[in-house]
């Protein structure tokens, strides 16, 4: 579904890297932002007990995407889920093999778009939520099949009480390590902003 993020992300990428001292500034600011307020739940009345995890994951990816463009002047990030809607339906789509919860266009400087994805499958019958990176979503890649180019960047495992977070070959860089499922989630969602703002 994805290429490692060891991936030769490629001089295109790494040539538009956001300096490190900028990012850590950035990080914190947000980091401030979210200390500061709660994460609004999505309301729950499904059956389905992985439902909940679910949604707290959308619930918190919906705050950390409203938090970046808040702490970020020339950072937009278009959000269109409709995250009610998303909660009323959940026990059919924990049925399913696979299904994309969310979406969001960040919209950078640059005339850059890059886009993020959560998607939900059970490979091998274990739930997860996977956040997947994408290059540019005005600009598609594919692959010599013919399917959308993506890397995986963070797993958050649904089967226990709390999502439990794990990192794909060569993600590691990217996260600050010892936090939570909530602090791995916003720095998968900082991903666009470090990877393709130029400072």
């Amino acid at each position: 579904m994805g290429q490692s993020l060891n991936i030769q992300l490629g001089p295109l990428i790494w040539a538009k890297t956001m300096d490190d001292a900028a990012y850590q500034n950035w990080r914190e600011e947000l980091t401030d932002w979210l200390t500061k307020r709660q994460v609004p739940p999505i309301a729950n009345k499904c059956l389905n007990q992985l439902a909940r995890p679910a949604l707290e994951v959308l619930a918190q990816a919906r705050q950390t995407v409203a938090g970046i463009s808040a702490t970020s002047a020339d950072v937009k990030i278009l959000d269109l889920n409709k995250y009610d809607n998303l909660a009323s339906i959940m026990d059919d789509i924990l049925a399913m093999d696979s299904f994309s919860l969310a979406e969001y266009t960040y919209n950078l400087p640059g005339n850059k778009h890059p886009g993020m994805r959560l998607w939900y499958d059970a490979p091998g019958g274990s739930p997860q939520i996977t956040v997947l990176l994408f290059e540019d979503v005005h600009l598609w890649r594919v692959d010599i099949n013919g399917k959308k180019v993506s890397w995986p960047t963070l797993h958050l495992n649904l089967s226990g009480d709390q999502p439990s977070p794990a990192l794909p070959e060569g993600a590691e860089r990217f996260f600050s390590p010892g936090q939570g499922w909530r602090g791995a989630i916003s720095d998968a969602l900082c991903l666009p902003v470090r990877l393709f703002h130029n400072s």
